[in-house]
């Protein structure tokens, strides 16, 4: 594995990413040593102030962020998904309803 140069590094190819290093939990590792394809471990700091832990190759090649704000987004993302389900359900009753009132009102025809 190539090691970090000054035109390859972290800080370089993914400044968005190395914006997100851990200014403490580090050591004295910055988002400049280290490659973007290195397998080592380090802390982040997302943009909601959660801190975690995550191999950096992981953070750069598949994209993965804070699993807190995952969570989070993914549980918004199902109770948006129920709040639909109920809402088109509620919308179908009301729909029969209508209908079976309607029929009953012609059906004396």
């Amino acid at each position: 594995m190539p090691h970090a140069t000054r035109e390859y590094n972290l800080a370089v190819t993914h400044p968005a990413i190395a914006d997100q290093w851990h200014p403490t939990k580090n050591g004295t590792l910055t988002a400049s040593d280290v490659t973007p394809a290195s397998g080592k471990k380090a802390w982040w700091v997302c943009d909601k102030g959660h801190e975690y832990e995550s191999v950096i190759s992981s953070r750069t090649k598949r994209g993965s962020a804070c699993p807190e704000c995952f969570n989070q987004n993914r549980g918004e993302i199902r109770r948006r998904a129920a709040r639909r389900k109920r809402e088109r359900s509620a919308t179908k009753d009301a729909g029969v309803t209508k209908l079976e009132s309607f029929g009953s009102q012609s059906g004396g025809n």
